[in-house]
């Protein structure tokens, strides 16, 4: 399968996490991806108050945890695909050379554990950093239960770290999954990188 189909199926698959959409807002004014199979941009609005867009995906999407609000989570029946940080990096930054885009934003579905999630993540910041010399805006998000050093890392070759809380508190989140634990995975890396 090559780079762009893989990345038509992740980025349709990264609508699920809904970045920039505003939770006072009604659904219907939230952003839209287009519909014309570029769905892998993402209109956003550039530090100036215009318009922008950046590249919106997943590294991988099939995850090994079992969030029940989560379609992409582990024994689900789905087409499972995932970029190395070299086919992404590369991907990207020959795009952007061609139309102008603000940035990347990355996130994947937990690739068999946190870290090594992160270090996917992180490689491919850092593949575009020193190999593409790329000085552009860099989002990451931050893969719950992750270690402070994947944190660190990340730090170094990001523009904007992120993570999802999921849920208002521990008492949801317990209902949720089976496999993370709020305070550990959760706020613990929150609270680190805030």
């Amino acid at each position: 399968m090559d780079t762009q189909t893989k990345l038509d199926i992740l980025s349709r698959d990264a609508q699920y996490d809904l970045s920039c959409a505003c939770g006072t807002k009604n659904p219907s004014e939230h952003r839209k991806r287009k519909s014309d199979g570029s769905g892998w941009l993402y209109p956003t609005t550039t530090a100036s108050g215009g318009p922008g867009i950046m590249l919106k995906t997943l590294l991988g999407n099939r995850c090994s945890n079992d969030c029940k609000y989560c379609p992409l989570r582990e024994n689900q029946d789905f087409r499972s695909v995932a970029l190395s940080p070299n086919e992404m990096a590369s991907f990207f930054y020959e795009f952007q050379t061609k139309r102008p885009l603000i940035g990347l934003f990355l996130s994947s579905a937990v690739l068999g554990s946190p870290d090594r999630t992160m270090q996917l993540l992180v490689d491919t910041a850092k593949i575009l950093r020193i190999k593409y010399r790329y000085r552009g805006y860099i989002h990451l998000k931050v893969i719950p239960g992750c270690s402070q050093a994947s944190i660190d890392e990340a730090l170094l070759y990001a523009s904007a770290l992120s993570l999802n809380i999921e849920t208002p508190g521990e008492k949801y989140f317990s209902q949720l999954s089976e496999v993370k634990n709020y305070v550990k995975d959760i706020l613990r890396p929150l609270e680190y990188i805030a």
